[in-house]
């Protein structure tokens, strides 16, 4: 399975608004902002697709970045709400198991990327900080 480097994302990413991490898992999202807030960014959080549609309307976001599979509304459902809103807003879906078939999906409804959640968490350095390095010059 092929990853973007930070070149697909550095490309629209506002390094200057708070990323939004959404997952359903405490552990997950504390763990994914704190290693976001470490690299220098600014980070606000949700639990869910109701959550996130709210900090959404409210204030200006830099990138989301979205479990796939939550209770309720999913990643996906999220990002269709983005995509009619926020086209160009980068959004990286994250699962703990990403199979061709949610790969596809995403992509297809306009993802700019998909992550296994491990190497998502290995790959966050590399696209956002070149990414945010990229987008400032």
């Amino acid at each position: 399975m092929d990853h973007p480097t930070a070149d697909g994302i550095s490309a629209v990413l506002d390094a200057d608004a708070p990323i939004l991490v959404v997952d359903d898992e405490d552990a997950m999202r504390h763990l994914v902002a704190q290693r976001l807030r470490v690299l220098g960014h600014e980070v606000v959080t949700a639990r869910s697709v109701d959550e996130s549609i709210d900090l959404l309307e409210r204030q200006r976001l830099g990138a989301v970045l979205s479990d796939a599979r939550m209770p309720g509304a999913t990643g996906l459902d999220l990002l269709a709400y983005v995509r009619q809103r926020r086209p160009r807003l980068p959004y990286v879906l994250m699962s703990a198991d990403v199979d061709n078939v949610l790969e596809h999906d995403a992509l297809a409804a306009g993802a700019t990327a998909v992550f296994e959640k491990t190497v998502l968490l290995e790959a966050l350095h590399d696209i956002f900080v070149a990414g945010a390095h990229d987008a400032a010059a």
